[in-house]
């Protein structure tokens, strides 16, 4: 079996892609994975999620917090 030089540069070019590809879909997966445990807790009540309407920011929180307390918390500053 004979193989062409042109045919070895694909190997490390099919290499790269399913690298970057493995790598952007990882990440994908774990935003997505996030979002959905975020949602699921705040539909069960375990716990609040807070969207500040001025910059979209949304602060999670304990299920018997007040957004008040939620919204001044100074943890993240």
């Amino acid at each position: 079996m004979y193989i062409e030089t042109w045919q070895l540069i694909f190997i490390p070019c099919i290499a790269a892609c399913a690298y970057f590809s493995y790598r952007s879909g990882w990440t994908a997966g774990v935003n997505v994975g996030i979002h959905m445990v975020i949602k699921d807790l705040a539909q069960n009540t375990i716990i609040s999620v807070y969207q500040n309407v001025e910059d979209e920011e949304v602060t999670v929180g304990r299920y018997d917090a007040d957004p008040k307390e939620m919204k001044n918390d100074k943890r993240s500053d």
